[in-house]
């Protein structure tokens, strides 16, 4: 592991702070984000089980689930904005990757 991602900020927790910096009670944050992760999965087993239920109930592989992810994503514009900002910071942690190994 590269000794620079330790102490490097990811975009998680600029994100995180952002949030704290407008609310400080961190305990009920953290319930909160919870509920939200929650939701989230709870969502996401609807939409599979939808998807399931209809002409494909023989399979449902990664790619749906790809589909599934970016449909529920994209009903919250700041949700869209975080994701892509965690997304973006994880492409760039592979092409970092990458040219490590080479």
């Amino acid at each position: 592991m590269d000794i620079k991602r330790l102490f490097k900020e990811s975009e998680s927790d600029k994100i995180s702070q952002e949030i704290v910096s407008k609310i400080y009670p961190v305990e009920p944050l953290e319930r909160y984000y919870k509920f939200g992760v929650a939701s989230t999965l709870s969502n996401i087993e609807d939409y599979a089980n939808t998807y399931i239920n209809g002409k494909y109930a023989d399979k449902l592989d990664a790619h749906d689930l790809k589909k599934i992810i970016f449909g529920i994503i994209h009903q919250d514009q700041d949700v869209k904005e975080m994701f892509g900002r965690l997304r973006n910071e994880g492409v760039q942690l592979k092409n970092e990757e990458k040219g490590e190994c080479l």
